[in-house]
């Protein structure tokens, strides 16, 4: 049997947990070995295997997951994965700190931001992939890893173009390979999950995303959550499940959140943005009309993040000092003159561009620095333009 080269995947960080998933074509043995240094990976952690199966997916799908227990807050760990003869190369990240505290030692708590993936046949999200990682290099030293300095990765939906085996293997798991063994990624539902032969049983069996809760509160489903890193409160909503019973969760949350010493700020996502300059009206008016303004309600609230459109744009709400962006990564051509377009007077700035984010937040002084990174498209390269914004205080 030739060998398997094993890559990693980490999903639902916490400040005494990690989760490691990866995929194989044969063997059912799951088995992390970690510590911290990579010369002495001296804990073994065994996981279970599930066995899935797809319509035109001809080939075998052993998708492995081991949670690692037991760890210390803002502790930087080795480790490596093993199915039969294979073992992965030694990687590292590091655990999420205690609620409020930052990670870096200045402070500061870092995350980074990544929309649609989709494309599996051309070399574009993994190109943004590997500039983001290029740029995490050059911005906090060669010499560092990723998980030194970000702590975590949140990509905001069609993280798949469909539902199905090929797609989760071959353009979400195999596209982030340069960051995903190292940054653990939080998703949210987009549309293009929904779709496909397996749609979202697809999204439910590869992710964790039930055990995640805040304040121990969970939403009873896996399409919307909250997750707190250091001071900061991600919000993670579904514009594909919109609802009433969606809003009350949403309210319980808020109600914790501001009553909370350790949130300074709350940060929602969607995959469906607050609002667009092309393909006017396609937004979610759940997420417009009904969760941002209770989200604005709370003094914590900073921005809503969403994507779906395959461009960059920036935007102040009217009526209150918060940001909303969209960050629409790499996917299908989205052009000026493509659509029914319209200027919109809280939208600051529009760029047909392929971007991501780096989030900073200093936690000691109270405040976010915002730059987005554009590598450009398809007809301009760009080597990690910046566009920044500081919000105040």
């Amino acid at each position: 049997m030739s060998a398997q080269v094993l890559y990693p995947y980490l999903q639902n960080p916490a400040h005494n947990s990690m989760i490691v998933n990866w995929k194989t074509s044969s063997d059912n043995e799951t088995t992390v070995l970690y510590g911290n240094s990579p010369t002495n990976l001296n804990v073994t952690v065994t996981g279970t295997t599930n066995i899935f199966s797809d319509t035109g997916y001809n080939n075998n799908y052993y998708y492995h997951t081991a949670k690692i227990t037991n760890l210390q807050p803002n502790t930087k760990y080795y480790y490596k994965i093993k199915t039969g003869a294979n073992e992965s190369a030694v990687y590292n990240f590091r655990t999420l700190p205690l609620p409020g505290q930052p990670v870096t030692l200045d402070g500061k708590i870092r995350f980074l931001i990544m929309g649609d993936n989709q494309i599996k046949a051309e070399p574009r999200y993994d190109s943004l992939n590997y500039k983001a990682y290029k740029k995490i290099k050059e911005k906090f030293g060669l010499n560092s890893d990723p998980s030194d300095n970000i702590a975590l990765t949140f990509m905001v939906g069609d993280q798949v173009d469909v539902g199905t085996l090929d797609h989760y293997e071959n353009v979400h798991f195999k596209k982030n390979r340069k960051l995903s063994p190292y940054l653990p990624i939080l998703t949210t539902v987009g549309n293009h999950e929904t779709y496909g032969t397996l749609g979202m049983n697809s999204y439910y069996a590869h992710f964790n995303i039930d055990e995640i809760k805040y304040k121990n509160i969970s939403s009873g489903n896996e399409n919307y959550y909250a997750q707190q890193a250091g001071n900061v409160l991600f919000v993670s909503l579904s514009s594909e499940h919109t609802g009433s019973a969606q809003q009350t969760w949403l309210q319980q949350i808020l109600t914790e959140a501001n009553n909370d010493p350790t949130v300074d700020w709350i940060i929602s996502l969607s995959h469906r943005p607050y609002q667009a300059e092309q393909y006017v009206g396609d937004i979610s008016t759940w997420v417009r009309n009904n969760a941002v303004p209770l989200l604005a309600g709370s003094e914590k609230y900073l921005m809503h993040v969403g994507a779906h459109h395959h461009l960059y744009h920036r935007g102040q709400l009217k009526n209150t000092p918060n940001y909303q962006i969209i960050s629409g990564g790499t996917a299908w051509d989205q052009y000026w003159g493509m659509s029914t377009e319209q200027d919109f007077d809280d939208v600051q700035k529009t760029l047909t561009d392929w971007t991501y984010q780096i989030i900073e937040v200093d936690v000691a002084n109270g405040k976010v620095d915002i730059e987005s990174y554009s590598i450009g498209g398809i007809y301009t390269q760009k080597d990690n333009v910046i566009d920044r914004f500081i919000p105040p205080i």
